[in-house]
């Protein structure tokens, strides 16, 4: 710690002003913050100011430390200085990630301690004094405002122009984090984020259904939360630094990180995620009444396998929240994460687990109940077939290729909560 010391007040020596960069790695919206604070860093240092950003990891080990660092061009506090690092954070009251504290190292006496609102405001700002930070804060509320707006309009237009599209009406929207930071190009199927941003589709799994859908990874350099939420998920317009599992009601799971998300990080959990894998999002719903939720579960497959150390990721006690509600597939993703979405407007690269067979005909299929196809090949999606004269908010079907039911297709059609159903093997 002495050392540690010693290199400070040589840092302090040749600098005007210190940033205390308070992050780690596994925090989403540390991962949106570091490279504007690296693109401030910079413009700052190429105009000859004397300023010197220090990392003070909050990381879960050394090797975490060492690949976040490696992305920052500043000074860090020696990862095994974990007790100064203690002191550090109670000296400067630091309570949440990611925090940055502005210091005068003439005097040690803090500047600003909301150095990401000076971040925020741009090089344009220094020395981020309390006249500057006032002029900072009113210029970016009125660009914030200006660019709400065009965000806003923008979303609406996407929706309205999914929505007029013929069936299958899939709905992808931003659903968490602020207006403008997730890109969508919905003609593609694909999601980028611009901040700790959760997208999410309007194809909600009713309680007893199953359902899946495919993620194709475009970047991976960053983090994600993929999964299932219910209604507990909130929507809103702003960073809340929660994605998908983060809280009780949604169910996530990251390659990158290798964790699984279930109201909080449960520990290591699946394979390495790389750009170019699908990866398949399974889910069984409990059902409407009480118990038999044994079935119930949340399931991730890469390139197909279900097989350890993926698979369930969620167990039916862990889904019991979703009793009598059903859930929707929800997608949490940070900057530097991209990736093409499917949820059946066309074929899966790969299968759904294999599960309970399909009802044999001519008995009709269960009303209550979606059914898992035993076979391999079998197909989840959405078909422009309508039992009767209902237009669901949501249609999956399920396809089978066994002998013994040639071709056969189910149809389950969400509508005011009931889960309707057709075989179009036999027409019941």
């Amino acid at each position: 710690a002495a050392a540690a010391w010693e290199e400070a007040a040589a840092v302090a020596a040749r600098s005007e002003m210190v940033g205390l960069y308070f992050s780690a790695s596994w925090c989403g919206p540390c991962q949106h913050f570091t490279p504007r604070l690296v693109e401030v860093y910079q413009e700052l240092r190429a105009a000859g100011r004397k300023f010197e950003v220090i990392f003070i990891s909050s990381d879960q080990s050394a090797e975490e430390f060492d690949h976040y660092f490696a992305k920052m061009p500043w000074l860090a506090l020696a990862f095994e200085h974990r007790d100064l690092k203690a002191d550090l954070s109670t000296l400067y009251e630091v309570n949440g990630i990611p925090s940055f504290i502005l210091v005068d190292p003439s005097n040690g006496r803090i500047v600003t301690p909301d150095g990401r609102a000076a971040v925020t405001y741009g090089a344009a700002f220094w020395p981020f004094d309390k006249q500057a930070m006032a002029r900072g804060k009113a210029e970016a509320e009125e660009r914030e405002q200006r660019a709400r707006e065009a965000a806003i309009k923008a979303e609406a237009d996407a929706v309205a122009a999914q929505e007029a599209k013929p069936s299958p009406k899939v709905v992808v929207r931003r659903h968490c984090g602020p207006p403008g930071s997730l890109t969508l190009d919905f003609t593609a199927r694909s999601l980028g984020f611009g901040a700790f941003t959760t997208a999410a589709a309007n194809t909600v799994v009713p309680p007893g259904g199953k359902a899946y859908y495919e993620l194709e990874l475009v970047q991976v350099d960053s983090i994600a939360q993929v999964g299932w939420a219910t209604d507990a998920l909130v929507r809103s317009d702003i960073s809340t630094g929660e994605g998908v599992g983060d809280g009780a009601g949604s169910w996530g799971v990251d390659g990158m990180r290798k964790v699984r998300w279930c109201g909080e990080s449960t520990g290591e959990f699946g394979s390495d995620w790389r750009a170019g894998d699908i990866i398949g999002l399974a889910v069984a719903v409990p059902g409407p009444g009480e118990g038999g939720n044994e079935a119930a579960g949340a399931w991730v497959s890469i390139n197909g396998s279900f097989a350890e150390p993926d698979g369930l990721f969620a167990d039916g006690s862990l889904l019991e929240l979703a009793r009598g509600k059903g859930v929707f597939p929800a997608i949490t993703g940070s900057p530097d994460f991209a990736a093409k979405y499917n949820f059946g407007e066309e074929p899966f690269k790969f299968a759904p687990p294999a599960g309970a067979s399909a009802r044999s005909c001519p008995s009709p299929p269960d009303p209550a109940v979606t059914h898992w196809a035993s076979s391999a090949k079998a197909h989840w999606g959405h078909s422009d077939h309508v039992a009767g004269n209902l237009s669901p908010a949501a249609l999956l079907v399920l396809k089978s290729d066994r002998n013994d039911l040639p071709g056969m297709t189910l149809c389950g059609a969400v509508r005011s909560g009931a889960l309707l159903w057709r075989c179009q093997f036999c027409d019941k």
